[in-house]
């Protein structure tokens, strides 16, 4: 396994948000918050981009990826 739960880490690519219809930029940060191994090895993994236009000033996301979509920056 690539990764764990609680380990932070990098995505390397862009990927499509799950819960909206933005795209999730390279170089984002998030936390590993589920790992899979069947059918084949994921990572659901929780996501925080700056957003001006939210009362919270940042749009939230959980995205299933792929072990080669990102690079752990701190293990947990």
């Amino acid at each position: 396994m690539k990764a764990s739960v609680n380990d932070s880490v990098e995505l390397v690519v862009d990927v499509p948000g799950e819960t909206q219809p933005w795209q999730i930029p390279k170089g984002t940060r998030g936390v590993v918050v589920e790992v899979f191994q069947h059918p084949v090895e994921g990572y659901a993994v929780d996501v925080s981009l700056p957003d001006a236009s939210s009362s919270t000033e940042f749009r939230y996301d959980n995205v299933m990826l792929e072990p080669d979509q990102f690079i752990v920056v701190r293990s947990a």
